[in-house]
C-alpha cells in the first residue's frame, strides 16, 4: 500500500539510511550550512553499510538549489533512468 500524500521524515542517520534502503522516498531535501565537522568521528548523513562499488551508488539529479541566508537548500530527485 503506497501513500500519495507527502510525508516529511526527519531523523538521524539511522532513520535516513533505513528509509533509503527501503526505497521509501521520492526526493531528498538537504539544508547545507557553511560549517565543516571534520574527522573520523563526524556523523554522516546515513548510518549503516555502504555500497562496495560505483555501480551500487544511488544517483540523483539536482532539482532546485535555493540560498537561505548563509545556508543552501538543495532538492534532489532520483536520476532519470532514461538518461
Amino acid at each position: 500500500h503506497r501513500c500519495d500524500l507527502p510525508i516529511l521524515v526527519e531523523g538521524g542517520p539511522r532513520v535516513a539510511h533505513a528509509f533509503h534502503l527501503a526505497g521509501l522516498f521520492d526526493l531528498y531535501v538537504f539544508i547545507v550550512a557553511p560549517a565543516v565537522f571534520a574527522g573520523i568521528d563526524a556523523a554522516g548523513l546515513f548510518a549503516g553499510a555502504g555500497v562496495m562499488s560505483m555501480e551500487g551508488v544511488w544517483r540523483g539529479r539536482f532539482e532546485d538549489v535555493v540560498r537561505l541566508g548563509d545556508d543552501l537548500r538543495i532538492t534532489m530527485l532520483p536520476a532519470d533512468p532514461q538518461g
